[in-house]
């Protein structure tokens, strides 16, 4: 008589259900990682940026921004200014509020006194700054694709109603 090998259809198919609810388990936990670090992605805007003055071109008579630092904090954010006004003395500012279209006050002695930021794409928000209640310039931060640059533009009205426009690049640091 022959040797007869026989299968054990329940326990088989056990095994494989086993290896089943494994697989889809391993699936859902590695799509959920991929899900938060989505979700959780760093705003390209965060971080210390640098003046680049040669790729600037900055209005005249308006002073600069040498240095922007966008920190993150839980469900806010805060931009710090240095740089210099028209006539080269030091100013400063605070900002902190969310990028959610209202206006937040500024703290120090920035040409403006209040700032609104609003989400436009991943890469950009849209900017308006204030003066004593009335708009006094409105533009656009937006980060390169490799998140090496950053270019600020922006169209406004000075303390003498003349119109200027801007446009400030900077480096990440």
């Amino acid at each position: 008589m022959g040797a007869r090998i026989g299968i054990d259809a329940d326990r088989h198919f056990r095994r494989n259900r086993r290896m089943m609810k494994t697989r889809i388990a391993v699936m859902a936990l590695a799509l959920l990682f991929v899900a938060a670090g989505a979700c959780f992605a760093a705003d390209p805007h965060m971080g210390t940026w640098k003046l680049n003055e040669a790729k600037s071109k900055l209005a005249p008579g308006m002073g600069k921004n040498n240095t922007v630092v966008y920190t993150e904090m839980k469900d806010k954010m805060e931009v710090t200014v240095d740089g210099v006004d028209k006539d080269g003395k030091p100013r400063h500012g605070v900002w902190m509020g969310k990028a959610d279209g209202k206006t937040y006050k500024v703290k120090g002695n920035l040409a403006w006194d209040a700032a609104a930021y609003k989400v436009v794409n991943d890469h950009t928000y849209g900017i308006t700054t204030m003066k004593g209640g009335k708009v006094f310039t409105n533009g656009e931060s937006t980060v390169s694709a490799d998140g090496k640059t950053r270019t600020v533009t922006v169209n406004g009205t000075d303390a003498d109603g003349k119109k200027f426009k801007s446009k400030a690049v900077y480096d990440k640091e």
